[in-house]
């Protein structure tokens, strides 16, 4: 399948999908900061909008490029041959589609050439690494209750026996803070959760993986362990199902009605200001969402396991 970042960009078999699991931490992510931005994203997905930012275009690249590396090396383990793009033509490849559906071309290029750098870098910085492939963007799941939570994994590996699942990260400038705030985010915890009740005794953990995409032409790379907070992963399902039912309750209203968290620290984040500012200032027509564009369809919630 293709990536999606844009609407409707041409479907291209020899590209990996890295974009959004079905119903992933992202979702409870945005409900748990403001249940309208919620609603406006899906809006906007719905009706086809593009939300072209830097970071989001070199993030898409980088993991594209690495999906591609250790999918090729997946293939060369089972001795299997592997149609997918090389790293690089895939960066390219999507690049091309992605301009061609109406992305900013200038932004495109320029984080493309960023991003080649930083996967060739990273190909070669990691030349030597001993990971046994399992999974590459395959999506897991669990239920809370009738509460679903899915991610896609960029990629498990097996270390000395052990299961682990890799998140690849991209950034500026790699800091101490990437691993204090990492280990403060849902999408980790999730990962231990899945992780667990996946592979049981023999899942290690998450492990992240930043690439710093700096645009000097010397990108930086660091794996630093993260040390989750116990009680806050003990509390996870609990957080999942509530703000599932609170998603559930706002999905009966039509998306200008449902509550908004007016403030200067969600409206106007580290990134910049919230992607749908101008819309949850405007008085628009009543949307009412469908119930599956929400919560997602009933049918695939109920293939996941119970956690």
């Amino acid at each position: 399948m293709s990536v999606v970042v844009g609407p409707g960009i041409e479907h291209d078999p020899r590209l990996l999908n890295t974009g959004p699991s079905p119903f992933g931490w992202h979702r409870y992510e945005t409900a748990l900061r403001c249940l309208a931005a919620y609603g406006y994203g899906l809006e906007a997905r719905l009706l086809g909008r593009r939300i072209d930012r830097p970071q989001l275009v070199r993030g898409t690249l980088v993991h594209l490029g690495l999906a591609h590396h250790y999918a090729r090396k997946l293939a060369a383990q089972k001795g299997e041959k592997c149609d997918l793009y090389a790293p690089v033509e895939a960066m390219e490849r999507l690049t091309r589609l992605e301009i061609a559906a109406g992305g900013f071309a200038p932004l495109w290029q320029e984080q493309l050439a960023n991003a080649v750098v930083a996967v060739a870098g990273y190909i070669a910085h990691y030349a030597t690494e001993r990971w046994r492939v399992l999974y590459v963007e395959e999506v897991f799941g669990l239920r809370f209750g009738e509460a679903q939570i899915t991610q896609r994994f960029d990629l498990v590996v097996e270390i000395d026996g052990r299961v682990y699942v890799v998140d690849h990260k991209t950034s500026a400038k790699i800091t101490a803070d990437h691993r204090r705030f990492y280990a403060l985010s849902g999408q980790f915890i999730g990962m231990t959760w899945i992780g667990k009740y996946t592979w049981g005794d023999r899942f290690g953990g998450p492990i992240l993986n930043l690439v710093e995409v700096n645009g000097s032409g010397k990108p930086r790379f660091q794996r630093p362990a993260l040390e989750l907070l116990p009680a806050q992963v003990a509390a996870f399902g609990a957080t999942v199902a509530t703000t599932f039912a609170r998603m559930k309750d706002a999905a009966q209203y039509p998306v200008d009605q449902w509550p908004k968290s007016p403030s200067e620290h969600t409206c106007w984040t580290r990134y910049g200001a919230c992607d749908h500012i101008e819309r949850c200032g405007v008085k628009a027509p009543a949307v009412t969402l469908p119930a599956t564009a929400v919560l997602g369809p009933d049918g695939e919630r109920s293939l996941l396991p119970a956690a």
